[in-house]
C-alpha cells in the first residue's frame, strides 16, 4: 500500500498523544498543585473524546475519514493554542475548557484517521495493517512525549506548546494527502458505478 497512511498515523500521533504530558508537569512543577488538581484537566479532555466519539463514526461513513480527521486536527490546533499562554495564575476553567475542546478535536481526528488509513489498504492485508498502524500510533505518541519533555526542559512551558501547535500543523500535511487520496478513490468508484450499471 501507499506510505501515506502509516506516515499520517505516526506523525499525527506525536502531538496528539505527546502533548498530554507537559501540562501535568507544569501544574505540579510550577504551580505546585496536588496530584488531584494536576489530574483535573485530563477529565474534560476525556469527556470531549467520549462526547463526540459516538458521532465520529457516522461522520466518517458519510464524509470519509480523511475529511473528518482534517477538521478534527484543525480543532486540536485551535484548542492547543491557548495553552501556550497559560501561566501560574491561569484559572482551571480556562485550562479545562481548552482541554475539552481539544478532546472534541481528538475524537474527530484519531479514529477517523485510522479508518481512512485502513480503507487505503488491500482487504487481504487489513488484519496485518491494523496491528502495524496501532504500533505506529503508540511509537509516534512515545516519540512525541519524549520530544516535548526535552523541549520543556530546555525552554519555557509556552514554547513547548508552541512546538505542539507547530508539529500538529505539520501533521496536517499527511492527513490532507490521505484525505485527497481517499476522495480520488471515492470519485473513481462513483464514476465506475454508472458503467457497471449499464
Amino acid at each position: 500500500g501507499s506510505p501515506t497512511a502509516p506516515r499520517a498515523v505516526s506523525v499525527h500521533a506525536r502531538p496528539l498523544r505527546g502533548a498530554l504530558v507537559p501540562l501535568p508537569l507544569f501544574l505540579q512543577g510550577i504551580r505546585l498543585d496536588s496530584a488531584t488538581r494536576t489530574g483535573l484537566p485530563g477529565a474534560p479532555s476525556a469527556r470531549g473524546v467520549v462526547f463526540l466519539m459516538r458521532y465520529a463514526g457516522r461522520l466518517t461513513v458519510q464524509f470519509g475519514g480523511g475529511r473528518v480527521s482534517t477538521i478534527g486536527t484543525v480543532i486540536v490546533i485551535l484548542a492547543t493554542l491557548p495553552l501556550a499562554w497559560i501561566d501560574p495564575t491561569s484559572s482551571y476553567w480556562f485550562i479545562c475548557t481548552a482541554m475539552f475542546v481539544r478532546g472534541l478535536g481528538t475524537a474527530l481526528s484519531g479514529m477517523p484517521l485510522m479508518a481512512a488509513a485502513l480503507t487505503s489498504v488491500d482487504r487481504t492485508k487489513v488484519a496485518d495493517a491494523t496491528t502495524q498502524l496501532f504500533v505506529l500510533q503508540r511509537v509516534g505518541g512515545s516519540l512525541g512525549t519524549a520530544l516535548f519533555i526535552v523541549v520543556l526542559e530546555r525552554t519555557a512551558f509556552g514554547t513547548t506548546y508552541c512546538a505542539v501547535v507547530a508539529l500538529t500543523a505539520l501533521a496536517l500535511l499527511p492527513v490532507l494527502a490521505l484525505a485527497a487520496r481517499a476522495t480520488r478513490a471515492r470519485t473513481g468508484h462513483a464514476a465506475c458505478a454508472p458503467g457497471l450499471a449499464a
